[in-house]
């Protein structure tokens, strides 16, 4: 038995938010010949969805809806009990593997890049006396599991709201969403942005980019054609001097043969 994992082990899930991002619809139709189950989620609404709205600009307001999927590197599975979770829930079980706020920051991949980049780590904001950047309280084993537990989590929260505040500033700053703040278009419910309403609706989003490209192909196309004129006429500009030249050369050559010959003649003659 081969145990060893294949192309087609890869999850649905990370396709579309790991892999998608990182390519483009030539690639896409590509996966799509690679095996029926790539065929199948490469046919998803979903990817044609996400890739229809690449082409176009869609904003995020305070009314659109969240998928639940925002600030993290994977989906939060879905449970009959299980309702609109906040960035921050997201962000949370973030920190609880990556224990450091370097290591947070990396993983929250909503953070608009300047204002990441500008971010203080919880090592410079913290004030439990604590000198490094783990979220873990001092104390350590001197503390029961629950109240480990509690202040560790208390960590986190306070380094969350400083995120939340300094995100708030940053969009208000820019004019956008108070209460979305992230803006990453294809992590809200399509219906709920706010942009083009012709095909936002539609029953087949392949069927809009594949006829978008078209258009945009033969846009490409009649340009290159334009172009292509362009040459071939410099080219037959350049062929005809070119030609010109040649038989200018070669009645040169044969004038200079001519002169070589009388020279040659005249030599002869004078020292007869």
């Amino acid at each position: 038995m081969n145990d060893q994992a294949s192309l087609n082990d890869i999850p649905y899930e990370v396709f579309v938010d790991t892999i998608l991002p990182l390519i483009g619809l030539k690639e896409v139709g590509s996966l799509t010949m690679v095996s029926p189950v790539w065929r199948d989620m490469c046919n998803n609404q979903e990817v044609w969805r996400t890739l229809y709205m690449r082409g176009l600009a869609f904003k995020v307001t305070d009314e659109s809806v969240v998928l639940g999927k925002c600030c993290r590197k994977y989906r939060v599975k879905k449970g009959p009990n299980s309702g609109p979770q906040s960035w921050m829930d997201h962000a949370y079980r973030s920190a609880i593997l990556s224990q450091t706020s370097t290591t947070l920051l990396y993983t929250m991949t909503c953070l608009p890049v300047p204002l990441k980049n500008s971010l203080a780590t919880w090592l410079t904001i913290r004030q439990d006396g604590r000198d490094d950047d783990l979220f873990f309280p001092e104390g350590g084993t001197l503390m029961s599991q629950a109240e480990y537990h509690v202040a560790f989590k208390a960590n986190v929260q306070i380094y969350l709201d400083y995120i939340e505040l300094e995100w708030r500033a940053y969009n208000d700053e820019r004019g956008l969403g108070l209460v979305n703040l992230c803006q990453c278009a294809n992590h809200y419910k399509f219906e709920t942005l706010l942009g083009p309403t012709k095909c936002k609706d539609s029953s087949s989003f392949k069927n809009v980019v594949l006829k978008k490209q078209l258009t945009v192909s033969k846009s490409v196309a009649k340009k290159k054609k334009k172009l292509l004129r362009k040459k071939k006429e410099k080219y037959e500009k350049h062929r005809a001097s070119a030609e010109l030249l040649a038989t200018e050369l070669l009645k040169m050559e044969q004038e200079e043969e001519e002169c070589d010959r009388l020279c040659s003649s005249l030599i002869t003659a004078t020292h007869v």
